[in-house]
């Protein structure tokens, strides 16, 4: 959990590398690659090295990091909204992050009682 947590924190920490980053689907879709790598190896178990294993969390948290600093940087600059609608976006965008969240941390629990027993 240490390597996810500092991944996650050196990308919430340079916004400065990725604000110019003009499209956040980019992350996502390397998101669904990472997400891809880690169900097939659940089956076949093919990463086998540690260091590669400690790299793939420490890249999993640079994602989700960069992740959610860009898309809150794009709410807060986007020029055509106006300032209470930017404080209702932030506000839609924090609860649709901690509902994910919750709904991940619940659907781990349901699948560690039932499916993957």
């Amino acid at each position: 959990m240490p390597l996810l947590s500092s991944g996650v924190f050196i990308s919430r920490s340079s916004l400065l590398l990725i604000k110019n980053l003009n499209r956040v689907d980019i992350l996502t879709y390397l998101q669904l690659i990472n997400f891809i790598i880690w169900f097939f190896n659940v089956y076949y178990n093919f990463l086998d090295n540690v260091i590669l294993l400690f790299f793939l969390i420490f890249f999993v948290g640079l994602l989700g990091g960069s992740s959610y600093v860009l898309c809150f940087y794009k709410i807060l600059r986007n020029e055509k909204t106006p300032l209470k609608m930017k404080e209702l976006s932030v506000n839609i965008a924090t609860i649709f992050n901690d509902v994910g969240i919750f709904l991940s941390s619940v659907i781990v629990l349901i699948f560690n009682t039932t499916i993957m027993k």
